[in-house]
Formats: structure tokens, C-alpha cells, sequence
């Protein structure tokens, strides 16, 4: 479980976010979305511990781990090894580490011919599926997710969203997901909160419906959400849509 009470947080002097409230359930997808800026990542890297609060309380109930953007792989480590690293800084012996990390890179869709390979022998899938293994491996009761997808192509991105849904699902984690693409919350979360204002706070959470697996339900799924009161502009998209067409493109 992972909750926030009455959170505030300062980046360089400026108060960016107040009274930030919210709870994550075990089993739950919550995903956090707003404007670029305006303090999401913040938000997470407060959770995970990265950042000090100016304010309120963060709660956490067991461990958490935390996946990047970047997967941020140890360039002289195999997959496997790298998969294993938080079960080595926990004392885990080696057979059994890399017996865990190995059956988790088969859950997320690593062949075998891969795993002893090095970081630069991989595609850009295949290290964030390494990373996803390694903040699985250690048995986080919190997963906290910062737009994990983002360096994707489309179809790669829609295949690793399944599996990490599947993989929180049958763990039973609370995850916090940030993300830009209104797509991948409609596919991977269960409610979205949006972050709006200067200083930013919580608009009340959305739920979000489980759309059939086709494109079609998704994007209708995707038009139904930015049709609710406030997400549209929360996401910064009316603004974009106000702007003048360059020339010639009327």
C-alpha cells in the first residue's frame, strides 16, 4: 500500500506541488498524468524515497522499487546478473539470484539466447524488460513506474504494457505509473490522477474501464476519458488545440 497525506514539495525554491493527497491500493494501477513540468516525476521520486517532502506524509507498506525511464543497466553485467542486482545487495546467493531473475526474463518475454548477454548487445525492449525484471525481483510490495514505455515504437510499447499489467496483477503490487500517453493509461491503469494548477495539486481520481483488446475499444476507451470534465485541459490538450495552424496548413 502507498499513500500520500497533505504532500508539498519544493523544487529549487518554488513550491510545485501542494496538498497532495491519494492512496494506492495493493493489486491497483494508479497512473498519474498532467502537463510536462508540472511535477509528476517529482511526485514519484518523493515515493520512492529520492526526494524529501516540505510537507505531509508519504506511507509505504513494504518494500518498493522503482523503474526509470532509462533502464540504467551496469554496462559489464550480463542481463541475467543485472536482472539479479537488488537480490545480490540483498544477501541472496548467486545460483538462487539469477535461477529468480531468470524465470522473471521469461516472464516478461526474454529469450533464453539473451540473458547472458551485455546491455549493448540488446534492443531498447529488451533492457526495460531487464529492468522490469530487476525491480520485480525483489519482491516490492510498491512498484513505481516513470514513463518505463516512453522510448518505445508502438506495437513493442502495447506488448510490455500486457505484461507489466499481468505482472502486478498476479503480485498483488500497488503501482504508481507515470506516463504522458493517455493510451497506455487506458491499457495499464485502473484509476488516473491529474495533477493541475500552479502549484500543482490532485484533481479527484478517475476510474478507468477495462476496454475489450482491441485498437478500436482502446481508442474509444481514450475519447470517452478526455471527453470527462477537466482532463483535457489537465493534460494540456486544449491549449495545444488553440493554437494557429502554421501557414499553409489551414
Amino acid at each position: 500500500m502507498l499513500s500520500f497525506e497533505g504532500v508539498a514539495l519544493h523544487r529549487g525554491g518554488a513550491l510545485i506541488l501542494s496538498g497532495v493527497t491519494l492512496r494506492v491500493a495493493a493489486g491497483e494501477v494508479l497512473v498519474l498524468m498532467g502537463r510536462s513540468g508540472i511535477g509528476k516525476t517529482s511526485l514519484l521520486h518523493a515515493a520512492a524515497g529520492l526526494l524529501p517532502v516540505s510537507a505531509g506524509r508519504i506511507a509505504v507498506r513494504g518494500r518498493r522499487a522503482v523503474v526509470f525511464q532509462e533502464p540504467r543497466l551496469l554496462p559489464w553485467r550480463s542481463a541475467l546478473d543485472n536482472a539479479a542486482l537488488g537480490l545480490k545487495a540483498l544477501g541472496v546467493p548467486r545460483p538462487a539470484r539469477r535461477e529468480r531473475a531468470a524465470s522473471l526474463l521469461r516472464e516478461l518475454g526474454l529469450r533464453d539466447e539473451d540473458l547472458l548477454k551485455r546491455p549493448h548487445a540488446l534492443s531498447g525492449g529488451m533492457r526495460q524488460r531487464v529492468a522490469i525484471a530487476r525491480a520485480l525481483a525483489v519482491e516490492p510490495a510498491v512498484l513505481l513506474l516513470d514513463e518505463p514505455f516512453a522510448a518505445l515504437d508502438a506495437g513493442l510499447r502495447a506488448e510490455l504494457q500486457q505484461r507489466l499489467r499481468e505482472a502486478v496483477r498476479r503480485r498483488h503490487l500497488a503501482t504508481l505509473l507515470v506516463t504522458h500517453d493517455v493510451v497506455e493509461a487506458v491499457r495499464v491503469g485502473d484509476r488516473v490522477a491529474l495533477l493541475a494548477g500552479r502549484p500543482a495539486g490532485l484533481l479527484p481520481p478517475l476510474p478507468l474501464t477495462r476496454p475489450a483488446a482491441t485498437d478500436a475499444a482502446v481508442f474509444e476507451a481514450c475519447a470517452g476519458l478526455l471527453r470527462r470534465p477537466g482532463v483535457a485541459e489537465a493534460l494540456g490538450l486544449l491549449a495545444q488545440a488553440r493554437q494557429p495552424s502554421p501557414r499553409g496548413w489551414d
